[in-house]
């Protein structure tokens, strides 16, 4: 069971202002003792070769920490800006991969609604094609018609030619 530790960025300012006051203050009272051991280590070149001895020895104990406290302090400084970095841009990579499968379902829907579009025209044009073409070949033709305007009924069925031309050429 692995718990998420909340991220710098959601924990209260003021502790993470403070634990930065707090870091620093340690950084600062390891450096300034180790500069102490320095100038002390230089003030007492005119001693005895048994004091310088004893300086030498705790600035080689000591040497190792102060280069851990600074390395630790300025590492941690330019991780955390780091791990903001990559934390802000894999939000931004979230957003954006949520937005394109929205896109994405959109466009689908869409494709899904153009063929059922297209599948219902296509129906209609071969139920047009069909019926018109049946039409034509019955025999039904302008002679049995009593009255009427043959000038009509021809243009008529030339309309009607030319709708079932353009209802085949859709179809192929």
């Amino acid at each position: 069971m692995s718990r998420s530790l909340p991220s710098d960025s959601a924990a209260d300012p003021n502790m993470r202002r403070f634990r930065e006051y707090v870091g620093a203050a340690i950084a600062l009272m390891v450096v300034v003792g180790m500069v102490a051991l320095v100038v002390a280590a230089f003030s007492n070149l005119g001693s005895s070769d048994q004091a310088w001895e004893r300086i030498k020895e705790l600035l080689l104990l000591v040497n190792p920490l102060v280069g851990v406290v600074i390395g630790y302090y300025f590492n941690k400084v330019s991780t955390e800006a780091r791990a903001e970095s990559a934390e802000a841009t894999a939000k931004s990579a979230s957003a954006a991969a949520q937005q394109a499968e929205i896109a994405r379902e959109g466009a689908q829907a869409e494709a899904i609604r153009a063929q059922s579009e297209a599948h219902e025209a296509r129906d209609s044009l071969s139920e047009l094609a069909q019926t018109a073409d049946r039409h034509l070949r019955s025999g039904a033709d302008d002679a049995g018609v009593l009255g009427g305007d043959p000038e009509a009924r021809n243009t008529s069925r030339e309309d009607l030619l030319a709708a079932l031309a353009r209802a085949r050429r859709i179809l192929q």
